[in-house]
């Protein structure tokens, strides 16, 4: 007994030494925003982790009031997307790059940083703006790269995220008060994805297979936001249907099927896929292919067609 009550006296202070001290008044008052300048305060386990926190306060200041605004351009831009191709593409707004900020405090109480940061509007206006000219430049640079209709829109959704973060600046540049410079290239591109989305299609064409086997895979492209047609479109998904003879064995009738998968951006072959499954019925062997025709819809239908389509790209 003696011994617990000495361990008690013991650690009391040690638990004591560590109590878990208020943060600094400020921290959670921080000055009101002006007509010249914003601030924003955080707190973290490093100076560093400190700052990250106090910028993010800034920005969601920025990015409450730009989704208030329903004419805003971000908000317009992402109209223009169908629900499924916002699904396709990644839709998070990357985090608003903001530089030239000034530390006006920052303490260490009880083992956890505090910051207090400052930006004028005029600063952080400027940042934006070389950022948003930046975006450009670099979207300027892709449109000479792609060779056909089917690369380009691939490089248009792979740098989706700069067209959102370039709508963002534009919409935050001018909640500044400040005018935006001409942005020809984001222009064009901000217009030209949504547009290519909605006319995006391909030419299907199936062989050897079964007609449930066919609707299957029409529901399979057009779930993905694509039309199916043959007359004008970015590709041609290719699939041959081979089955092999039926074996009895065991009194199962047994059926190999073979499918080769091939992607053309018009005559040039982009992909190909060989896939075979062995199907097994105890009526017979047409039965038999059909569920190997199964086990390969299951297979195809694992792939996203959007990523067949521009994986070699």
């Amino acid at each position: 007994m003696r011994i617990l009550i000495f361990l008690i006296f013991l650690v009391y202070p040690l638990f004591a030494c560590h109590s878990v001290q208020a943060a600094p008044a400020w921290f959670g008052n921080p000055p009101n925003d002006d007509p010249t300048s914003m601030h924003g305060t955080g707190q973290g386990h490093t100076p560093q982790r400190a700052n990250s926190q106090a910028l993010k306060a800034i920005a969601s200041q920025l990015k409450i009031t730009i989704s208030a605004q329903s004419e805003s351009r971000i908000n317009i831009y992402n109209g223009q997307l169908s629900e499924r191709h916002q699904q396709i593409i990644k839709t998070k707004v990357p985090p608003l790059p903001i530089e030239g900020y000034t530390e006006v405090k920052t303490i260490n109480q009880g083992g956890v940083y505090y910051a207090h940061l400052k930006i004028t509007r005029d600063r952080l206006a400027r940042g934006l703006t070389n950022e948003l000219q930046r975006l450009d430049t670099k979207i300027a640079n892709l449109r000479s790269l792609p060779d056909s209709d089917l690369s380009l829109l691939a490089i248009l959704v792979q740098h989706h995220q700069s067209l959102l973060q370039a709508s963002q600046l534009i919409d935050v540049i001018e909640l500044l008060g400040y005018q935006t410079p001409s942005v020809d290239n984001i222009d064009w591109a901000t217009n030209e994805l949504p547009k290519r989305l909605r006319e995006a299609s391909v030419a299907l064409i199936i062989s050897g297979a079964s007609e449930d086997f066919h609707l299957s895979l029409q529901n399979w492209i057009t779930d993905a936001g694509l039309a199916i047609n043959s007359d004008s479109s970015l590709a041609t998904i290719h699939i041959e249907i081979k089955p092999h003879d039926t074996r009895y064995l065991f009194s199962q009738h047994h059926r190999k099927v073979d499918a080769n998968l091939k992607v053309y951006d018009a005559n040039d072959l982009i992909l190909t896929e060989a896939i075979s499954k062995t199907g097994v019925s105890s009526l017979n062997g047409e039965l038999a292919k059909v569920s190997a025709e199964l086990q390969l819809l299951k297979q195809l239908q694992e792939h996203d067609v959007w990523h067949l389509l521009t994986s070699s790209m």
